[in-house]
């Protein structure tokens, strides 16, 4: 079983000790704690005991058995009681068997102060009881816890009280008139009286837990803390969607920035596809990079073939100018896959017999005879032309 963990709180509203029951075992243990930030305080389910001094406990007889109008009429009922004005307090009531109502009333500002502290540490609190609910309360026994300079007296059942420690002598009497059995935590000098030093941390812690004590967590607390709950929440939402939205117009920013780029660069390759190939076609100019590409594996597939026809030119040239020696070669040019072959001989059928020869070795190729002429130096000229069939 899960240890149960009790924080009490001084009159200023600050933590000043932390008790860890576990009722398994039926042991108590303690921690010291000074301060709201203290990391021993991040326990799951804490009961927080309020001062004494921050509630009046009393009883009322509203005749109603209907919570709304009990809301509304026990604030009345007990305001001539009160030592402050109604409206500086918190109420929580509880309906009795016999038709009367437990009633405590709480100071506004404390109660309020404390609930921020646990807010803001994100504390686990499960209750909020009154310290009252730190000693048992017996019809015919007084309990005092003794703490320090101020002692916390249960006289009965019901009434309690924080005294300074060095009066309890003086007071106990007034007070425990009916009751002379006195159960405490510390030796007391009373005479007359049963003192039985028997109350334990463990006695008190035990109380808080298994008793149904009348909880100070009221409705309007519990409410703010549910939006603020739901503020958080939303918040979180408000911070998601305005991250994303942040995420998409930077994305947007950035896709906007890359289309102008790729619209400059095309403009670029436009006019390098214009400058390069003035005959460019209108439908080339929606995508310059893919026509320009098309272009270049052309005239790349165009050069392989100029390359292919001028070795086998030479290389049917030169056999057969091994057997026509007469030949002579004056000069070759390429031109669109076409090359032309410039040669002189001393006569025309020498000439005819090259033409015939050449066809003879290159019968990929169509070989033609051009222009002949005769020069001055009586030597004919001609001009033979050589294409893929």
């Amino acid at each position: 079983m899960a240890k149960n963990h009790i924080l009490r709180v001084n009159a200023e509203g600050q933590p000043v000790g932390l008790y860890h029951y576990d009722a398994q075992s039926n042991s108590c243990q303690s921690t010291q704690v000074s301060q709201w930030s203290d990391q021993v305080l991040k326990k799951p389910g804490l009961t927080v005991l309020v001062p004494a001094q921050w509630v009046y406990q009393t009883q009322t007889q509203v005749a109603s058995k209907n919570e709304e109008i009990l809301k509304k009429s026990i604030p009345f009922a007990v305001e001539e009681e009160l030592s402050n004005e109604l409206e500086d307090n918190f109420f929580a009531f509880r309906q009795n068997q016999d038709g009367t109502q437990q009633v405590v009333a709480i100071h506004k500002s404390p109660l309020k102060q404390l609930h921020q502290d646990i807010t803001d540490q994100q504390l686990d609190i499960r209750h909020i009881y009154s310290e009252h609910a730190w000693i048992p309360g017996t019809e015919d026994t007084t309990h005092v816890w003794q703490e320090g300079d101020s002692s916390l007296v249960r006289f009965g059942l019901n009434q309690a009280m924080v005294v300074p420690t060095e009066q309890l002598e003086q007071l106990i009497p007034v007070f425990a008139t009916e009751h002379k059995k006195v159960i405490t935590n510390q030796a007391i000098v009373l005479p007359g009286y049963q003192v039985e030093e028997s109350l334990t941390e463990t006695i008190c812690a035990r109380h808080v837990v298994d008793v149904d004590h009348l909880g100070l967590w009221v409705d309007e607390l519990q409410k703010e803390n549910t939006e603020n709950k739901q503020f958080s929440w939303r918040l979180v939402g408000w911070l998601t969607l305005a991250l994303l939205s942040s995420w998409l117009g930077i994305r947007l920013y950035q896709l906007n920035q890359l289309r102008n780029q790729i619209e400059t660069i095309k403009q670029q390759q436009q006019r390098i596809l214009i400058q390069a190939f003035p005959d460019a076609a209108a439908v080339e100019l929606n995508d310059p990079y893919a026509a320009l590409n098309s272009r270049l594996q052309l005239a790349s597939g165009q050069n392989n073939q100029s390359s292919t026809i001028l070795l086998d030119a030479v290389h049917g040239i030169g056999q057969v100018v091994q057997q026509q020696q007469q030949i002579q070669l004056k000069g070759l040019r390429l031109s669109n896959g076409v090359l032309e072959i410039q040669i002189a001989a001393p006569t025309m059928s020498s000439i005819n017999q090259f033409h015939q020869a050449l066809q003879a070795t290159t019968p990929a190729y169509r070989v033609l005879i051009g222009v002949n002429e005769l020069g001055d130096d009586n030597v004919f000229k001609s001009i033979l032309t050589m294409e893929a069939r």
